[in-house]
């Protein structure tokens, strides 16, 4: 018809969430002749009281009005009439909407749930060991990082003396740490 403003399809790209119901909800703009629709369909997670399948709940607005011209629901193949305008709820289409998005921390994601599960099977299949770190300035060898690792329970002669070394180096913190009496 030559008075035809708009036929197709409508975007229900947002989701109406009064509590219980989620309801897809969309917008047609038709700036040319001033008018803003929404729609709002069925709910999708319960039977909805309000609109029933093949309805559609309508709000009507004119540029420059911020109160709604018409507020209805309408039903399949009934046509609306809302000032100048005839409004007619054509069909209901089924379709997948996809959203695509790309994460580039993923790799991160996987490596730290690889080394967990490493660190599971370490802990879990392997005997227990006992490996001590300092970063000590020796006498005998000079400033480094020095380990020693051992079954649990046994202690060798380098474990003894690395924990004393430790303990001593302790000591020394927690002298230079304490309050000074002045």
């Amino acid at each position: 018809s030559d008075n035809l403003i708009y036929s197709g399809p409508v975007i229900m790209d947002r989701i109406l969430s009064r509590h219980p119901y989620l309801r897809p909800a969309g917008q047609l703009n038709l700036p040319e002749h001033k008018y803003r629709i929404f729609l709002i369909a069925p709910a999708t997670n319960f039977f909805d009281p309000a609109l029933q399948k093949n309805q559609m709940g309508i709000e009507v607005f004119q540029e420059g009005r911020s109160e709604a011209l018409a507020v209805d629901v309408m039903t399949l193949n009934n046509p609306l009439t809302v000032g100048e305008l005839e409004i007619i709820y054509a069909d209901t289409g089924s379709f997948s909407g996809f959203i695509v998005n790309r994460d580039p921390g993923i790799g991160f994601i996987w490596t730290g749930a690889g080394l967990l599960l490493l660190g599971l099977a370490v802990v879990f299949f392997f005997p227990r060991r006992q490996l001590q770190a300092a970063w000590l300035d020796l006498p005998e060898t000079g400033r480094g990082l020095y380990l020693v690792w051992n079954k649990a329970g046994e202690r060798s002669g380098e474990a003894a003396m690395l924990s004393e070394y430790i303990q001593k180096a302790r000591d020394e913190v927690m002298v230079e740490d304490s309050p000074k009496e002045g």
